[in-house]
């Protein structure tokens, strides 16, 4: 027999590993309440969210703002950055594009003169851009979705789409606006909603909102249920032995 490396999977094998390893954990924790709800589907188990850390302090508020809408990321299908260059494209709004991926030639075939491609940047160019764009657009759904919280961490608002993270980052209209419909006109639509609004935006507050998923708060907040689960560890442990010596 050639030995090629090459194996199956039995599917129901993998799942009964996992329900079994799940059974043992003592505390899930979820990076949100998105994928906490996902946890609870499939291992019926309530997690503990705690926020991933951001690093607030490598962003600042901007002296000005300028007269773009930003997308930053993979250019990639799941992230829907279709979305941001059809919206702004068909409203003429200026967008800078910062990113690369496989989607980058279609989204240039479909873009007007109003959107901008910069590619890949370096960490100080898509500061720049975080602290001085109108808002940032996030079309995509992400488990949490850092950039948000980097774009509030530089005083700007972030237009979301209404799942995933965004529900606990983009969490009132101070910070940004969310929009239900994964699509063009459901961006359009709230681009137009944000203009009516964008004098009122206070960049100092949105900076504010960022500090609630610092680093800070993520150490203090692991660090208390960890030391919380080895508590009861020690005393389910202290009374088991109880029990054994009876």
């Amino acid at each position: 027999m050639d030995w090629q490396g090459s194996y199956v999977v039995d599917r129901a094998d993998v799942a009964r590993w996992d329900v079994t390893t799940a059974a043992r954990v003592d505390a899930f924790v979820a990076n949100s309440d998105y994928v906490a709800s996902r946890i609870r589907r499939f291992y019926h188990r309530d997690a503990t969210v705690i926020h991933p850390p951001v690093a607030i302090d490598d962003f600042a508020v901007g002296k000005g703002r300028g007269d773009f809408y930003l997308y930053a990321g993979q250019l990639t299908a799941y992230k829907r950055p279709d979305i941001a260059v059809s919206a702004c494209t068909e409203a003429g709004r200026k967008l800078v594009v910062i990113g690369e991926g496989e989607q980058t030639a279609y989204l240039k075939s479909i873009a007007g003169p109003s959107v901008q491609f910069l590619g890949h940047q370096p960490f100080s160019v898509l500061r720049d851009h975080l602290s001085r764009c109108r808002a940032l657009l996030f079309p995509g759904t992400e488990d949490f979705g850092i950039l948000p919280v980097e774009a509030m961490a530089s005083g700007r608002p972030v237009l979301a789409f209404d799942a995933g993270g965004a529900w606990e980052t983009v969490s009132s209209p101070d910070v940004g606006l969310r929009f239900s419909q994964q699509n063009k006109e459901g961006l359009l639509e709230t681009i137009m909603a944000f203009e009516e609004m964008e004098d009122d935006i206070d960049p100092e507050a949105i900076r504010l909102h960022a500090m609630k998923f610092s680093s800070t708060i993520f150490h203090d907040r692991l660090t208390a249920l960890i030391d919380q689960q080895l508590t009861r560890n020690r005393a389910q442990s202290h009374q088991a032995g109880i029990r054994r010596s009876h």
